[in-house]
């Protein structure tokens, strides 16, 4: 259903069009509005054949209209050299007839050619003393350690020859494990004075890879079987140095599109690696991408989870790019290390779990693998899965009932917080649990979820002001100049009697400074990307109930990409028939990345 006909873009773009008769002009707000709804809801275009069904005529009279317009570009060919300046584009392909927003089509047309430019680069040589040694020693502690494995070994060789690699896998399979021990062989090739950049699409994830590649390298240090210098990631480890937003990197301006760092002034960088890559949205990969120095840069990766939601915007890049060259070869049982290496492939998958090898990766397989009966073997047998009805009454008194919960033993620490310390252990037990939702509206979406909460916090802790020691927020919009980005979250200490609200980073401010925020005792399942937590209550509501919005939201990838948010329990609010749905459901976004990537 359209519901962007008033959009004003609409209107101005129809008084740049040829004159047209009544029926035409409008039929081109229709298809016009069609467009910008599918921006929308995640495309980066849309199929004419699509647009045909949905506006109830044929696909010839969509491609005629547009073309009648004056507004649109026509392209026969799958790969573009010279553009057309007009605000729409018919790129019509063997397999589908795709009309874009052009800007977008500009989008994904430099990330093909970046992405092909890089693919016929030459491997690196990596011949030298240095890189053999290192290599030997990841090998032995392989061997003995098992860390890495296989499958962490062949990608980490791989990886140190090519310059553009993918790492996809689910939870537990040690991506970042993986990424250190890369870093490591990398310092070993090529010495202290690497440049090295580590990144992520929001500053909760980005803290979140610092903490997983600490946690790592301090175990590495106990080792006897590699030389590890710790005065080699010295520089890497500085706080606010190395481990940045990707619009940081990129250097954010105020009030623009644009960036410091783009193709005329690029990063001066040797290694980048990007966390989390599957939240990326489609022009700040393209963004990205102009920045790079390919000339210069030695090796580019990406880590994500390919069956995880994509970007909250427009776009399907990550799963495009794990998509054109995946390794599909893996088996846990027979794992063949010498044809990994003499194969290369820019993708490599890990499949063996270290962590939820019982009931959550299970019950993660079973979305993924849409298997019913393992579905509703998983929510029939065992303890670390409790499936509860989806009632209100019941997630609140879960909550806060228990005088022991954890959630109640954040609140308990809260009201004392006051420095540095208790900061790291206030928001320790604040990510122990979470509570995932839908949608944001709706009785059992967050808005709601969140005043009912706080209602009753407010009572348990005897408060009536806004303001209360640990009052969790999480900000909405980026804010570059205080450093604040979309998805952070702040807890409320109270100190001298005035509010400060204190972010994992360290860093605190007064409430009044603060961008758009709202509460963050349950958040939505997009939002909590890139988090981790001990326990995870999913909040879903009934099918009769989810309106045809939130019915659309309902997904495989959404709904394993919230059981993976859990490391030891989940508490699921729902109907079996909305999970069994849900698996069914499979989020399709419309992309030529596929098409354009194998011209």
């Amino acid at each position: 259903m359209l519901n962007n006909s008033q959009l004003p873009i609409t209107t101005q773009l129809l008084t740049l069009a040829n004159p047209m008769s009544e029926a035409q002009s409008t039929q081109l707000a229709k298809i016009i509005d069609a467009l910008f709804n599918d921006l929308d809801e995640g495309h980066s275009c849309s199929l004419v054949m699509d647009l045909a069904l949905r506006l109830e005529c044929d696909a010839i009279e969509i491609n005629e209209c547009l073309l009648a317009s004056g507004l649109c570009a026509l392209y026969q060919n799958k790969i573009i050299s010279e553009y057309d300046s007009k605000p729409f584009s018919i790129v019509n392909t063997d397999s589908a007839s795709l009309v874009y927003i052009s800007k977008y089509l500009n989008y994904e047309q430099s990330i093909v050619a970046k992405v092909k430019q890089l693919m016929t680069m030459p491997e690196t040589d990596n011949v030298g003393v240095s890189y053999q040694q290192g290599l030997q020693q990841l090998q032995t502690l392989s061997t003995a350690e098992n860390r890495p494995n296989s499958e962490q070994l062949a990608a980490i060789i791989a990886a140190s020859c090519q310059k553009f690699s993918i790492i996809t896998g689910g939870p537990g399979t040690g991506k970042t494990t993986t990424v250190t021990l890369l870093l490591w062989l990398l310092y070993q090739t090529y010495g202290a004075d690497l440049k090295v950049q580590i990144c992520a699409p929001t500053g909760k994830a980005a803290i979140r890879v610092r903490d997983s590649v600490s946690n790592t390298l301090r175990s590495l240090e106990q080792s006897s079987l590699i030389d590890f210098d710790s005065n080699l990631f010295a520089g890497l480890l500085r706080e606010g140095n190395n481990f940045l937003t990707i619009h940081k990197l990129l250097g954010y301006q105020h009030n623009s599109i644009y960036f410091k760092h783009n193709a005329h002034n690029q990063l001066d960088l040797d290694v980048l690696i990007i966390d989390e890559s599957s939240m990326i949205s489609l022009p700040l990969f393209s963004k990205l991408f102009q920045a790079l120095n390919l000339d210069k840069l030695k090796h580019i990766i990406f880590l994500g989870d390919k069956n995880q939601l994509s970007s909250v915007e427009e776009g399907y890049v990550f799963a495009s790019l794990v998509a054109l060259h995946n390794d599909t070869s893996n088996n846990n049982d027979v794992y063949d290390l010498f044809t990994q290496i003499q194969e290369p492939n820019i993708t490599h998958e890990l499949l063996i779990s270290n962590r939820n090898q019982g009931i959550i990766h299970e019950l993660a397989q079973a979305i993924l693998t849409q298997n019913e009966s393992a579905l509703t073997s998983c929510l029939e047998s065992s303890e670390q899965v409790e499936v509860f009805a989806p009632e209100l009454k019941l997630v609140l008194q879960h909550v806060l009932g228990d005088a022991h919960s954890t959630f109640r033993q954040f609140l308990s620490f809260a009201q004392n917080a006051n420095n540095e310390h208790d900061s790291a252990e206030l928001f320790r037990l604040f990510s122990a649990q979470t509570i995932l939702c839908l949608t944001n509206g709706g009785v059992l979406g967050c808005d709601n979820l969140n005043t009912r909460l706080e209602l009753q916090i407010k009572r348990i802790l005897g408060v009536n002001d806004e303001w209360y020691n640990g009052r969790a927020i999480i900000i909405l919009q980026n804010d570059y100049n205080l450093e604040l980005f979309n998805g952070d979250i702040g807890i409320c200490v109270l100190k001298d009697d005035r509010a400060r609200v204190v972010f994992e980073s360290g860093r605190e401010f007064i409430p009044e400074v603060l961008p758009n925020y709202t509460l963050a005792y349950a958040i939505t399942i997009h939002k909590s990307q890139g988090s981790e937590y001990q326990q995870v209550s999913i909040v879903l509501p009934t099918q009769q109930s989810a309106d045809a919005s939130a019915g659309r939201l309902l997904s495989r990838e959404l709904l394993y990409t919230a059981v993976t948010r859990a490391k030891s329990n989940i508490r699921l609010y729902c109907e079996q028939e909305t999970l069994l749905a849900a698996i069914k459901q499979q989020t399709v976004r419309n992309s030529g990345l596929a098409i354009f990537l194998t011209a």
